[in-house]
């Protein structure tokens, strides 16, 4: 450590000459040479038998390694001595010397300790203290500090920087803002030297650096821009731990929150800014628990978001806007309209505000009566924003959006004709799609393309998107406006918009969506139908019949329960998918999506159905799959489709055949699956689920790999029997993610159907390979091998049981 600090101070001096420059570059290596002998005749010293030699060596290196920890220490005061006497200078020769003070703690534990000894801390301040003004020098200042000591060294400056002297509130900024850095995490480029200053040490605790942002918020001298970080840096840890909310509170944080509302009016041309950092903090706080937004009210929060907060917001509209939603967080849907009637005649931000509020608010009210009473005049509300600003485009869409979740709360309680305000939104949705869609699209740039983001970019396009999401959800919650709906034309409208040609793909699906949620699957498989050769409606369809199908989507998309047509239905959309993925073979979005609707809907076929379509579907599964090896959406709609292939058992059973998988030839239903058996084996699915199995068994996976993992294990297990997929897990490095993944394939296609144990040995041979996995696998805090493991050995040694029992009859 002495010979570490000795080698980086030579090397931080910046020279203040060309020959000094000269002559460091000439001694450098030889420096670094002689210092690593020091360090190596050290290790080696001990290292020798002959005694007398051993004991010599160890006087000679004690005394070399003395005298570079001497210098070390030298060297560090030499720098402690330097920056007292730069401190009285510029700020340019403070700099250097925090530079190489900061250079030689963090690379040497041993520098750190001998500045600390010497009372760093306090030279470092002083330093700092004369030089409010110089940003860069402060921020590399308190970095510093930190790499010194901390956080410790962070709570130093601050117990040290309690006034209201321009040094003290400067201080207190640079390390607010340096411990918002810490929060952020990843930096942009102008701030990547923080960044990897903020790397160099272990992250900190984030209980530790919320105690140190109260304490600086504590001081009401601290700048306007240090209490607008110190709401940011507060707002993303108590988001990402709720329980941050009561220590906030348990230390005045409420108190100090409704000073800085009532300190708004004081504040300069970019208290906007802070204003709506204060109101998205109270949110978050409020969204924390029960208790703490119970705490909050009690201390006045919400009075004074209503007073001061409202009162001093302004600009262009924002910090309006985060008003209301903390309003809207904290005192529910009957303060923020109370807000928007005493002060939205003569203020539209407050409206639009308002409106966001509301939104957000009525997803909560279908659990609270007083609310429900309350939707009606809130609907009133909305209209009349709407009537007021419909011509301003930029906030269509959230007006619209508000408008959707209103009227999805009252409509199963309004049935049409029951309430004209319901009525009249209903209408205004509706007439939004009576409009030609050429020309609400001439402007949308992306046309064609697909888009995950949460907003499109060309406003018109957006607010027909959260149009046709308000439609479906009104339909989808209130059936007998589902029937109105589809009586009034509304599925002529929106089928007129999907056949325009020009809509982006994203808009498609929330048409799908909107008409799925009127029509149900009819409406799907007539459209495919027309439009087979357009890949933005196929896309489209296909994410719809997912929705609709897939049982295990439990999310607000969930179309489960809207009408799902006849099996005749069933058997021509089934036709459809195969026939979209021979269409769109280049597409990898469609044969995805295709694959999992393949799956879904062999599930559900009937026996001549299957027997007529199930081959050529594995066979356009299998040259999708082969097609995008790498893509994982790919992969796993594949495996997925192919596991439910090889599971079919017939509608109408018959007595089996014997065998592993799909069953061979026989009576009814079995003749149709020994077809796709056929066609599975011709088409080398079994090889498509290996190479699957390779390509996606490396160590960095996330859940979705893990589930194609599984998936293509089944189907190997079920094509080829259990025996080979145990040799391959075998096979398998220690760690890898297939063998968790392989061992719980295998429980659940025996519990599925346990012959595929019943053959000679296998059920042992499994238990014994687990047995093995277990021991050579570390019980590691994230993997499931254990877990899964004792399911299947618990499993196989049930069969073993049933087997001898059988044996013994």
């Amino acid at each position: 450590l002495a010979l570490n600090s000795v080698w980086v101070c030579a090397c931080s001096w910046s020279p203040a000459s060309s020959l000094c420059a000269a002559m460091c570059c000439l001694t450098e290596q030889r420096t670094q040479s002689a210092l690593s002998a020091v360090a190596e005749f050290a290790t080696v010293a001990n290292q020798v038998n002959h005694e007398e030699l051993r004991a010599a060596s160890q006087q000679v290196a004690l005394e070399g390694l003395s005298l570079c920890e001497s210098y070390g220490r030298r060297c560090v005061r030499f720098l402690l001595e330097a920056l007292q006497s730069a401190s009285r200078g510029g700020a340019a020769a403070v700099n250097d010397v925090v530079w190489m003070l900061y250079k030689l703690a963090r690379k040497s534990d041993q520098a750190r300790a001998w500045v600390m000894q010497d009372n760093g801390l306090e030279v470092l301040l002083a330093a700092l203290v004369v030089h409010p003004g110089e940003a860069e020098l402060l921020a590399d200042g308190v970095w510093l500090a930190y790499a010194l000591d901390g956080l410790q060294g962070f709570a130093a400056l601050l117990a040290r920087c309690g006034g209201s002297s321009p040094g003290h509130v400067a201080i207190r900024g640079a390390v607010v803002w340096s411990i918002y850095e810490l929060v952020q995490g990843c930096k942009d480029g102008g701030a990547q030297a923080a960044a990897e200053r903020a790397a160099s040490q272990p992250r900190p605790e984030s209980a530790a650096m919320l105690a140190l942002l109260v304490e600086a918020m504590r001081h009401e001298s601290t700048a306007q821009d240090t209490q607008w970080t110190c709401c940011m840096a507060l707002d993303i840890l108590i988001t990402g731990e709720p329980r941050f909310g009561t220590y906030f509170l348990d230390h005045s944080g409420a108190q100090m929150l409704i000073r800085m509302l009532r300190s708004g009016k004081d504040m300069n041309a970019n208290g906007g800014e802070f204003r709506k950092a204060l109101a998205y903090l109270i949110a978050s706080l409020a969204d924390c628990s029960l208790h703490v937004a119970e705490r909050l009210r009690n201390e006045g929060a919400l009075r004074a978001l209503s007073e001061h907060g409202i009162a001093c917001a302004g600009g262009d509209g924002k910090d309006v806007e985060g008003m209301m939603w903390a309003i809207g967080a904290l005192g529910g849907l009957s303060a923020v309209m109370e807000v928007m009637e005493r002060e939205g005649s003569s203020r539209p931000a407050v409206l639009r505000g308002g409106v966001l509020a509301i939104c957000e608010c009525t997803w909560h009210a279908t659990d609270d009566r007083e609310d429900l009473v309350r939707l009606p005049r809130a609907l009133t509300m909305v209209l009349e924003v709407i009537r007021r600003e419909e011509a301003l485009s930029p906030h269509l869409r959230d007006l619209i959006k508000a408008l959707g979740s209103v009227l999805a709360c009252i409509a199963p309680h309004a049935p049409p004709g029951e309430l004209s305000d319901v009525d009249v939104g209903v209408e205004y949705l509706l007439r939004r799609f009576q409009e030609h869609p050429s020309a609400s699209l001439s402007s949308s740039a992306d046309a064609g393309q697909d888009s995950s983001n949460e907003r499109t970019a060309d406003p018109l396009v957006a607010a027909t998107e959260v149009t046709a999401e308000a439609i479906g959800r009104i339909a989808l919650v209130a059936p007998l406006w589902r029937q109105a709906l589809r009586h009034c034309g509304t599925l002529d409208g929106l089928r007129h918009w999907i056949r325009c040609g020009g809509a982006p793909r994203r808009l498609h699906k929330y048409l799908f969506w909107a008409a799925a949620a009127i029509g149900g699957l009819p409406f799907v498989t007539e459209e495919l139908r027309l439009h087979m050769q357009l890949v933005a409606v196929v896309d489209a369809g296909l994410c719809t019949i997912i929705d609709i199908l897939d049982d295990d989507i439990d999310g607000e998309y969930s179309l489960v329960g809207v009408e799902r047509g006849a099996e005749m239905d069933m058997s021509l959309l089934f036709k459809l998918v195969v026939e979209a993925m021979r269409s769109h073979s280049g597409a990898p979005e469609v044969q995805a999506r295709a694959g999992h609707c393949v799956g879904l809907l062999a599930s559900l076929a009937s026996d001549e159905v299957l027997g007529a379509i199930a081959p050529a579907a594995a066979s356009s599964v299998l040259a999708g799959a082969r097609r995008f090896p790498r893509r994982s959406d790919v992969a796993g709609g594949a495996c997925a489709a192919l596991r439910t292939l090889c599971s079919l058992r017939p509608r109408r059973p018959a007595v089996p055949p014997p065998g592993n998988g799909c069953a061979q030839a026989g009576a009814d239903g079995w003749g149709a699956l020994a077809a796709l058996q056929a066609a599975l084996k011709d088409e080398g699915a079994a090889e498509c689920a290996d190479q699957i199995m390779t390509a996606f068994s490396s160590r960095k996976v996330g859940r979705s790999n893990i589930d194609i993992l599984e998936d293509a294990v089944a189907v190997l297990a079920l094509l080829r029997g259990v025996e080979p997929v145990l040799q391959r897990l075998l096979d398998e490095y220690s760690g890898s993610p297939l063998r968790p993944a392989g061992l719980k394939a295998l429980f659940e296609v025996g519990r599925s159907d346990i012959r595929l144990f019943a053959g000679a040995g296998v059920a042992a041979a499994a238990a014994e390979a687990c047995a093995r996995l277990v021991a050579e696998e570390a019980e590691e805090p994230g993997s499931r091998l254990h877990e899964v493991a004792a399911l299947l050995s618990g499993l196989c040694m049930g069969a073993v049981a049933n087997a001898h029992i059988s044996a013994g009859r």
